[in-house]
């Protein structure tokens, strides 16, 4: 693995697949394709258009990534079961950080038999899904969990086939710590909204009794201010009573004193002797 292949960087593998793209200028499968079933085989059907390897080559090294991968793609349709092209389009694809695409591209590279076409391809898969974690981070961090899970896989399948494989044993590591460090920061943010939970929950269970408590105190004192004002329309009754009563034991003394005044006149009119 060239030391293009910067550690903390994650770049991709410039050890290409040189064989896929430094043949000649015709395609790997020149077979010529069949017609449409019915079709008059004097005049056969076109072609695809075909794409030279060396071309998509030149392509990539004047920088021009997205048209590299496109020719690419292209020279892939020639030779579909060769797992060099899709590698070269997914190292393309990863220039121009279309890291999904990218990713694509290596999964479709490691139907190859060429275990060290297969290595590179693991490795580079692991650098694609590290950055697309990156790009999920700030609105998914799960998401960016799982990526990164991926990620890990890819560099410690490279490193089963190739354990002397230095960038990606650094980069496993490199991952793995990130990924650890992740996973604490998102457990002690769960944990912090947890704690903010409680207390929101515990703010609203003390506003609610101290609600209710002033509930309570409103009833009673309104039951209290209820109690005094029955106590003085009782007492105002009682005063009304007592009244009442006061001026018929006048009314009576008053009576009993004018019959006491008439008694003696009839006792002296009934003194008087017949005549």
């Amino acid at each position: 693995m060239v030391g293009l292949l910067l550690l903390a960087l994650l770049m991709p593998d410039v050890a290409r697949a040189q064989s896929a793209t430094k043949q000649a200028e015709t395609p790997a499968d020149n077979a010529t394709p069949a017609t449409a079933a019915g079709s008059d085989t004097s005049n056969p059907a076109p072609a695809p258009t075909k794409v030279s390897p060396v071309a998509a080559e030149n392509l990539f090294n004047q920088g021009d990534y997205s048209a590299a991968a496109n020719a690419y793609n292209q020279a892939a349709q020639t030779a579909p079961n060769d797992g060099r092209f899709p590698y070269d389009q997914g190292e393309s694809l990863y220039r121009s950080k279309d890291y999904e695409a990218a990713a694509q591209a290596f999964v479709k590279s490691l139907s190859s038999s060429d275990l060290a076409l297969q290595q590179r391809a693991y490795y580079n898969l692991g650098n694609a899904h590290y950055r697309l974690g990156q790009a999920q981070l700030k609105d998914d961090p799960q998401k960016t969990m799982d990526t990164w899970g991926a990620a890990i896989k890819d560099y410690q399948n490279a490193l089963d086939l190739d354990g002397s494989d230095a960038d990606a044993r650094y980069n496993l590591d490199l991952v793995k710590k990130k990924l650890d460090d992740l996973k604490k920061q998102q457990d002690q943010q769960k944990q912090q909204q947890q704690n903010q939970q409680n207390q929101n929950n515990q703010n609203q269970n003390q506003q609610n009794q101290d609600q209710k408590n002033q509930q309570n105190q409103n009833n009673q004192n309104q039951q209290n201010q209820n109690q005094n004002q029955q106590n003085q329309q009782n007492q105002s009754n009682q005063n009304q009573q007592n009244q009442n009563q006061s001026g018929q034991n006048g009314q009576n003394q008053q009576n009993q004193s004018k019959n006491s005044g008439n008694s003696p006149q009839n006792q002296q009119n009934n003194s008087n002797p017949q005549n």
